[in-house]
C-alpha cells in the first residue's frame, strides 16, 4: 500500500503500476482503487507509470472535515508531486471535472489531460439537478441512511428509473457503493452549477489551456452528448473523440489505445520527428512491408538471426529482437491502430536504454502509380532527443529510420 499526505494532512493512499510517464487516474463518483483492481488492472500494459488513488473519503484513504473541493484539488497536486512533478491526467465521469478544476489551478503540472464523459447537463433533453441535490445527499447521510443516498444519486443524477433500483441491491458493485455513499455529495459539490442546463457554466473554464482530450461514447444519451461537444468548443486546446459502440462504461481495449496515442502524440511540429517516402509499391504492398516479417527481414533487419514476433491487431504486442556485433537489441511495443493498408500506430520502445515509450504513427496514402508514406516518431525520449540537437544537425533516431527508409524504397525499386 502506497501513501502520501495532501496538504492538509490527510492520508490518501494509492496503486502503482507499469514503467513509464506518469500517468495518474482521477475516479468518478462512489469509485475505488479496489474496484479497479477486481476489474483488472488493464492499465498495467499501457506503457505508463499509472497511478490510481482513493480519492478522499473512500477506500483506504482518509477524509478531513470540513469537504471542500479545494482539498480535492490539492489530493491531485500531492499524487502529482509523488509521481515526479507532472504527470499525464485521466478523469471519468465526475472525476474528469475534478481533473479539469485542478488543470485550471496547477498549470504546467499536468502535462496533457483526457476527460471521459464529464457529466454536465446542458440542454433541456433530461431534467437538470435539482436546487437541494447536494444539501438532500448531506442529510440522507446525517440521517445514517447511506443506501438512501445512493438510490437517490442513481435516479437523479445518473437517471435509472426507480423500479430498477431494488434489482440492483443484490448486483455487486451496490456494497461497496453504499460504504462510500458519503462522498456522492462531494462530486455534487465538484459539479456545481454545471448540472442545471445553462451551456454558460462551462466558460469557467475556458483558461485551460492544457492539451485536452474529450472523449464521449457514441451510444450514450443525448444530455452526454451536448456535454462533451461543448466542453471541447470552450476549451482553447481541445481534441474531441466519439467513442464508436461505448457508453459510460468505456470498455479498456478501446480506451486504452486513445490514451496511449493522446499522451503518447507530439505537443508540437518541433517535438515530433517527421520523414515521408514516395514508394513504387502500393499502399498495400508498403502496409504489409511495414507489418509482414518475411518482407520486413528483406529491408528492415537483415540478419539472418533476427527475430520478429508481431501479433497484429489493435491491443497486441509486438517484437524483433536484433543481433549485431555480438550485442542483442530488443525493440517492442503495442499496437494501438492497424487500420490496413493506409494507417499504423505503435508504440515503440528499446528497455536496455529507456523505460519510456514513444508512439509510432504511420499513414500511407495513394501517390500516383505508388505510394506516400508519412512517417511520424513522438513522445517523451524522440522530444529530449530532437531538444539537444544542435541546430543544423541530423538526430541519430532520424538517421537510423531513414537509413530504413531508404532500403525500403530500394527493395520496392527492384
Amino acid at each position: 500500500m502506497n501513501r502520501v499526505i495532501s496538504k492538509d494532512g490527510t492520508s490518501i493512499v494509492y496503486d502503482r503500476v507499469g514503467e513509464g510517464p506518469a500517468l495518474i487516474n482521477v475516479l468518478g463518483a462512489t469509485a475505488t482503487r479496489g474496484m479497479v483492481a477486481q476489474h483488472g488492472n488493464n492499465e498495467a500494459t499501457m506503457p505508463f507509470t499509472v497511478y490510481t488513488y482513493d480519492r478522499r473519503g473512500r477506500g483506504d484513504s482518509g477524509d478531513t472535515a470540513p469537504y471542500d473541493v479545494q482539498r480535492e484539488i490539492e489530493d491531485l497536486e500531492a499524487m502529482i508531486d509523488e509521481a515526479g512533478g507532472s504527470a499525464f491526467v485521466f478523469g471519468h465521469s465526475s472525476g474528469a471535472v475534478l481533473a479539469l478544476r485542478a488543470a485550471d489551478q496547477l498549470g504546467n503540472k499536468i502535462k496533457k489531460l483526457a476527460l471521459y464523459e464529464p457529466p454536465f447537463i446542458l440542454d433541456d433533453s433530461r431534467p437538470p439537478i435539482p436546487a437541494d441535490y447536494v444539501a438532500h445527499l448531506r442529510q440522507l447521510i446525517t440521517a445514517g441512511r447511506p443506501e438512501e443516498a445512493l438510490a437517490y444519486f442513481m435516479t437523479v443524477a445518473v437517471g435509472i428509473p426507480a423500479e430498477y433500483i431494488e434489482g440492483m441491491k443484490g448486483a455487486p458493485f451496490w456494497a461497496s457503493s453504499v460504504a462510500v455513499a458519503h462522498t456522492i455529495s462531494y462530486d455534487g459539490e465538484i459539479m456545481g452549477e454545471t448540472m442545471y442546463g445553462d451551456p454558460a457554466a462551462l466558460a469557467q473554464f475556458s483558461g485551460i489551456t492544457t492539451p485536452t482530450l474529450v472523449m464521449v461514447g457514441s451510444n450514450s444519451p443525448a444530455y452526454q452528448q451536448t456535454a462533451v461537444e461543448t466542453l471541447a468548443k470552450v476549451l482553447p486546446n481541445a481534441h474531441y473523440r466519439s467513442m464508436a459502440g461505448q457508453d459510460h462504461g468505456i470498455a479498456p481495449e478501446v480506451l486504452n489505445p486513445a490514451l496511449m496515442e493522446f499522451f503518447l502524440g507530439p505537443d508540437d511540429k518541433t517535438s515530433a520527428l517527421q520523414i515521408t517516402r514516395k514508394l513504387a509499391g502500393s499502399p498495400e504492398q508498403v502496409f504489409d512491408a511495414l507489418t509482414n516479417p518475411a518482407v520486413m527481414s528483406k529491408w528492415m533487419y537483415t540478419e539472418p538471426d533476427t527475430i520478429y514476433d508481431l501479433d497484429l491487431r489493435v491491443g497486441g504486442q509486438w517484437s524483433i529482437i536484433n543481433r549485431r556485433d555480438g550485442v542483442e537489441y530488443r525493440a517492442c511495443g503495442l499496437y494501438l491502430a492497424v487500420e490496413r493498408p493506409h494507417w499504423l500506430v505503435y508504440t515503440f520502445g528499446m528497455p536496455q536504454f529507456s523505460p519510456n515509450y514513444d508512439l509510432i504513427t504511420i499513414a500511407i496514402t495513394t501517390d500516383g502509380d505508388g505510394s506516400l508514406l508519412s512517417f511520424t516518431h513522438s513522445g517523451v525520449d524522440i522530444a529530449e532527443e530532437l531538444r539537444q540537437l544542435a541546430p543544423g544537425k541530423t538526430s541519430g533516431s532520424e538517421q537510423g529510420w531513414a537509413m530504413g527508409f531508404d532500403a525500403l524504397a530500394v527493395l520496392f525499386s527492384r
